[in-house]
């Protein structure tokens, strides 16, 4: 069994009309970043691995073993935004990313994610053995300023 697992995160900003959150004044989503990672290309080069900046070697495939799980450390790839009050950001995660879409023109060249196989389901952890994060630098404005 193959599938791929990725990530796409968007801010989202409040309606005029309704004060909720919505992803942009025009109600569609801004895509910020991706991060996508072939599960089966999961494992690690552990010396060039760095706390936000996985590094996968991509010089074998790792079988996924049907309800066994596993840790997936995907990449975020390096983004820039400015998020104002009321923005929300939303990680989506999704398996076998379709060719072609909106989100497709943030593709990284390293992506290594086309999609094969059949649909799967994944299912995210969050417990005390398996802490699922996602970890993202920002930046104050007035640490910028200070630059």
């Amino acid at each position: 069994m193959s599938s791929t697992a990725s990530a796409r995160c968007s801010p989202a900003t409040p309606s005029r009309s309704t004060g909720r959150p919505t992803a942009s004044r025009a109600g569609k989503r801004q895509p910020v970043t991706t991060a996508y990672l072939k599960a089966s290309h999961r494992e690690l080069d552990e010396e060039r691995t760095t706390e936000g900046d996985p590094r996968h070697p991509h010089t074998r495939a790792v079988p996924v073993e049907p309800g066994k799980i596993e840790e997936y450390v995907l990449r975020v790839y390096p983004f820039a935004a400015t998020f104002l009050p009321g923005h929300r950001l939303v990680a989506e995660l999704s398996d076998d990313e379709p060719l072609a879409d909106a989100h497709n023109a943030l593709l990284p060249p390293d992506a290594f994610h086309l999609p094969v196989g059949r649909p799967v389901t994944h299912k995210i952890y969050r417990d005390a053995a398996h802490p699922s994060r996602l970890v993202l630098p920002f930046t104050k404005r007035e640490a910028a300023e200070k630059e």
